[in-house]
Formats: C-alpha cells, sequence, structure tokens
C-alpha cells in the first residue's frame, strides 16, 4: 500500500467523478498504516474503539459537508 498526499475521500468511487456511495457508513476509521488480515478480523468482531476527543482537532460535520 502505498500513501498518497492530498485529501481523503470517503464514499467515492477514484475512478469516477460523480460515482458516489448511496448508502449509509455506520463505523469509519483512518489508520496511519496497512493493517494486517488478522488486525482487520479484530476489528470487524470487536468493533471500532471510541476515539478520545482531548487534545485532537476537531470538526463539525456541517463543515465537512460544506466544504466538499
Amino acid at each position: 500500500v502505498s500513501a498518497k498526499s492530498g485529501a481523503i475521500v470517503i464514499g467515492k468511487d477514484n475512478e469516477a467523478d460523480q460515482q458516489y456511495w448511496g448508502g449509509l457508513i455506520d463505523e469509519f476509521a483512518v489508520y496511519t498504516r496497512a493493517l494486517s488480515e488478522t488486525e482487520i478480523k479484530r476489528d470487524m468482531n470487536r468493533g471500532i474503539v471510541a476515539v478520545s476527543p482531548a487534545g485532537k482537532m476537531s470538526i463539525a460535520w456541517g463543515d465537512i459537508k460544506s466544504t466538499y
């Protein structure tokens, strides 16, 4: 897996300009590296752990929606 700089786009096909996911996304996570198969299965079975907002940058859904 190669790292790329630029915007993170969730729910859109990178190869098509207007193809967006039409459903709902229940859980979402960003990792700093590619996960192993075992780590992916672990997260699928236990769910994503909530993030503590202390000391983290925050952004409102409305800001994301209005920007993109």
